[in-house]
């Protein structure tokens, strides 16, 4: 059996969810990750159960058949809509990957919090956060990426030092995030290896750049997000998500 660092936790925008949403041997499956999501699951359960006995006695003693059929067409199929939306809202995702796909064993439960992170091999290196990223743009790109990056993004471009500018490109930059924008040639976009970033708007980034003309691509894959990608102006694939 694999052991709990087979797991690759994705985390929802909730720092203590009440439900494990898990990928597993194709399926999808959920379960309560502490009492708040046993309770309730168990309520739902329980008042489904309840108004479908109440619908089946009102048409058993009263004849009122059209109780049961409300019943069957709307409250439940409504508690499946519901709960999955319950899930999706307060859940986080843990993507798990065993050899031998089968049931889900007990060792999924202890992938909740994240396992903590392997022992590094190089005790003199440590890692302590990304100074910034690197996108590749073609030559004489920088004007283009100033619309996207600086217009679009907010991002203030910063000089360069001497020594790099006259290798072309352009950075950018804000308290939290540097963009660095190099010159490749030949060119080739990335169309699958992107950076995520994280915003405070999705909706309105997404609107704006519809507006402004770019390419957007809604998706909804993530639970626990807002989620849509925008390729820059050379077709550089970038991720952009906020937590719900």
């Amino acid at each position: 059996m694999s052991s709990p660092d087979a797991f690759d936790p994705i985390t929802g925008g909730n720092d203590e969810p009440w439900f494990i949403v898990t990928r597993f041997g194709g399926g999808v499956r959920a379960m309560p990750a502490n009492w708040k999501g046993a309770v309730v699951l168990a309520g739902m359960i329980l008042g489904n159960v309840a108004l479908g006995l109440g619908a089946g006695l009102t048409w058993a003693f009263t004849g009122q058949w059209w109780w049961t059929a409300i019943y069957a067409l709307f409250v439940f199929p409504g508690f499946f809509f519901l709960i999955f939306t319950i899930v999706h809202r307060k859940g986080r995702e843990i993507v798990y990957a065993p050899v031998n796909p089968g049931p889900i064993p007990p060792v999924a439960m202890r992938a909740f919090p994240p396992p903590k992170a392997a022992a590094s091999t190089n005790p003199g290196l440590t890692v302590q956060a990304i100074d910034h990223v690197q996108l590749a743009i073609p030559p004489g790109g920088e004007d283009q990426a100033r619309r996207f990056y600086g217009d679009l993004l907010g991002l203030s471009e910063q000089p360069k030092p001497p020594a790099l500018a006259a290798r072309g490109g352009c950075w950018f930059e804000s308290a939290a995030v540097k963009v660095h924008c190099g010159v490749e040639d030949p060119f080739n976009p990335a169309h699958k290896a992107h950076v995520a970033f994280r915003v405070s708007d999705v909706t309105g980034l997404a609107a704006r750049a519809r507006a402004a003309g770019w390419q957007v691509t809604d998706d909804d894959a993530l639970p626990g997000h807002d989620r849509i990608y925008i390729n820059d102006p050379f077709g550089n694939r970038l991720e952009f998500l906020k937590p719900l």
